[in-house]
């Protein structure tokens, strides 16, 4: 009997605390019992750390202590813009000295976000963002800690493809894709902005980003739009063809809505011609004046053949030095306004770049071909006197 009593005062005391210490644990944190009671599961979310716009994102809610997955987990977004604000009002809520209730994080995370959905069996929601910027995902459930992760959407970037140079009415291949992947942009404008107004449009950026704000697509299509010229929008390939009419250079650029913008740059260079002809001839004498690409060869058709006389080529020298210190570039007009003042005209190349001639009086000549678009060439040609056993 006495080993009994023994035995049962034994036990009593190893109860007792154990009970004392259940008690405590479930009471942690609550007010209104004797001591403290058990804690909230604390959620967990997880989410990558970047995406694109429209691109499907999967989040999930698990538990902190045994990593399950959390079903039914409200999952909220709240844009960066609404952060300071959400934060304010939760410090607001904190100075009362009250834990927070699921209905205080029910009001608090719903005044200043948007909910995408509840998580399902496995703890997952999919969600895809329309809109770039910096989001915090926030997962609330009854009886939970509330948990938090960012994402920040970010609009592709896109890569302009042309050939560096060109030359005029040449038709060109404009290329749009991401950069990330390479995919083809389909619907992407591309504009051209000349060399000219290149630096007011890096000026009229530099304004708008100093203003501290990121810039918009509205932002982006009235400034590009204020420089440059529209070429058109790319195909179903990404891709655009275009001649361009004037020399010179340009920057290409790309826009397309919830991308960000990409852009190179092409010359446009005039081609240079040639002009062969015999070095010597006599008056009468009929010869065959060529001019050709100096880049590729191809004869030149149109071209306009000028012949300035030695009593000439002296002013032609000057008037040519007197509009190159200008320092601004010799225009087609400019050229062809010199040449005319100075020399006469012979004719037009053929189809084959050929235009024949003869010369009535002796000398020397300046032989100068001109077109538009085309970076003149000239060569020299002497008529001799006719020989004294030709005169007999």
């Amino acid at each position: 009997m006495k080993k009994w009593a023994v035995l049962i005062a034994t036990l009593v005391a190893m109860v007792i605390p154990m009970t004392a210490q259940g008690i405590a644990f479930a009471d942690d944190g609550e007010e209104g019992h004797d001591g403290p009671s058990v804690r909230p599961p604390v959620l967990l979310v997880d989410a990558p750390r970047y995406a694109q716009p429209n691109e499907e994102v999967t989040i999930t809610v698990f538990r902190l202590d045994n990593r399950g997955p959390v079903e039914d987990a409200a999952v909220w977004a709240i844009r960066s813009s609404n952060v300071e604000a959400l934060k304010a009002d939760l410090a607001l809520l904190r100075e009362a000295s009250a834990p927070l209730s699921d209905d205080d994080w029910q009001a608090l995370v719903s005044t200043h976000g948007t909910i995408l959905g509840t998580t399902n069996g496995s703890g997952e929601i999919a969600h895809a963002f329309d809109e770039s910027g910096g989001y915090m995902l926030v997962a609330l459930k009854d009886g939970h800690h509330p948990g938090r992760t960012g994402i920040r959407i970010i609009p592709p970037l896109l890569v302009v493809d042309a050939p560096r140079s060109a030359q005029p009415d040449e038709e060109v291949t404009i290329s749009v894709s991401k950069r990330n992947g390479g995919d083809s942009v389909k619907d992407a404008d591309v504009w051209a902005i000349n060399s000219s107004d290149a630096e007011a449009f890096r000026a009229d950026l530099a304004l708008l980003r100093e203003a501290g704000t990121p810039l918009s697509d509205d932002d982006r299509q009235s400034l590009v739009s204020t420089h440059g010229t529209l070429l058109g929008a790319t195909n179903g390939s990404g891709q655009l063809k275009h001649a361009f009419d004037d020399p010179g250079g340009y920057m290409l650029v790309a826009l397309k809505e919830d991308h960000r913008p990409g852009r190179t740059g092409i010359r446009i260079i005039r081609p240079v011609m040639l002009v062969d002809a015999p070095r010597y001839a006599e008056p009468g004498e009929e010869i065959t004046i060529a001019v050709s690409q100096r880049d590729n060869s191809d004869p030149v058709k149109n071209a306009e053949v000028w012949a300035i006389g030695s009593s000439e080529a002296e002013a032609f020298r000057a008037d040519v030095a007197v509009l190159r210190e200008a320092g601004t570039p010799i225009s087609d007009d400019d050229r062809q306004i010199l040449v005319s003042t100075h020399g006469t005209l012979l004719g037009t190349t053929n189809g084959s770049g050929q235009l024949k001639y003869a010369f009535d009086d002796p000398g020397g000549y300046m032989l100068v071909a001109l077109k538009e678009h085309h970076r003149p060439g000239r060569i020299g040609i002497r008529v001799l006197p006719e020989s004294e056993d030709s005169q007999q």
